[in-house]
């Protein structure tokens, strides 16, 4: 199939979007919108159906969101202030069916993840994956159990073309081209 064709499909589209946003804009995100997030989450693949994913997110300006960034690398500090949610993506490690271990529940949770963000492009909102903060104080400011992976920090927002007053390292990121390794080189086999 041409490529062409091939973006020209809404999914494909935001597929080829998204990317991992580093401008954000003042605008939030409406609840509405929030929850199509979240349902489009809820809609991933799962071994077993088990849907391991549970989410802890907060809008910025209130007290939650500032407790989740203080967890945050200071590289990431610098960009995600401006994001308009912080969400903590966290995943069950063992089966509800049987209390075994899950060996998919990170796969399953990124399943998830992925699936939220390409809602997120989709209706205009960027987004950035973190793995860059302090698990234990997260774990600790909010008693998140130790059956409880936490798996990562997606920061959410509008991109905002303003470029004024951000550090200039954070404008050529977010300008530089995005490059992608060709579909040839992560195919084996026939």
């Amino acid at each position: 199939m041409d490529k062409a064709n091939i973006y020209q499909h809404s999914t494909m589209e935001a597929i080829t979007n998204r990317r991992s946003t580093v401008i954000f804009g003042d605008a939030g995100i409406s609840d509405n919108n929030m929850q199509l997030l979240l349902e489009a989450a809820s809609l991933a693949p799962s071994a077993y159906n088990e849907q391991p994913w549970q989410y802890l997110y907060a809008m910025r300006g209130t007290p939650i969101f500032d407790t989740i960034f203080s967890t945050l690398a200071i590289p990431n500090q610098e960009w995600a202030k401006h994001a308009a949610v912080l969400v903590v993506s966290l995943s069950r490690k063992y089966l509800a069916r049987n209390g075994e271990p899950n060996f998919h529940h990170l796969y399953d949770t990124g399943a998830a993840n992925a699936f939220m963000m390409l809602q997120a492009e989709s209706l205009g909102i960027g987004s950035h994956t973190m793995g860059g903060f302090n698990r234990e104080m997260l774990r600790k400011s909010f008693s998140i159990p130790d059956d409880i992976e936490i798996a990562s920090v997606i920061a959410f927002g509008y991109r905002s073309s303003d470029m004024k007053n951000r550090p200039e390292n954070l404008v050529l990121r977010e300008q530089m081209p995005r490059k992608r390794k060709a579909s040839a080189e992560m195919i084996f086999g026939s």
